[in-house]
């Protein structure tokens, strides 16, 4: 398996879901904040700049809403 693409998000990446029919990847990061990555432009889009506190461990992207779970114990 080789690396086609590497994208850079500055921040350590915890959770990752990918859509491919719209090519969008959502990221959660150790910051806390979501960012969705358009792969057919590069653009990138914060969601959340953060649950209350702590990572982000859990993300899911499903019919236009995205889902996380992180360290303050909640679901967004």
């Amino acid at each position: 398996m080789q690396c086609e693409r590497a994208i850079e998000f500055g921040v350590l990446p915890r959770a990752i879901d990918i859509h491919v029919e719209s090519q969008k990847l959502v990221v959660g990061l150790k910051t806390g904040s979501i960012i969705e990555c358009d792969l057919a432009t590069d653009s990138m889009t914060t969601y959340i700049q953060g649950h209350n506190s702590g990572e982000i461990w859990g993300l899911d992207m499903e019919g236009g809403y995205v889902y996380t779970s992180g360290d303050d114990n909640q679901v967004k």
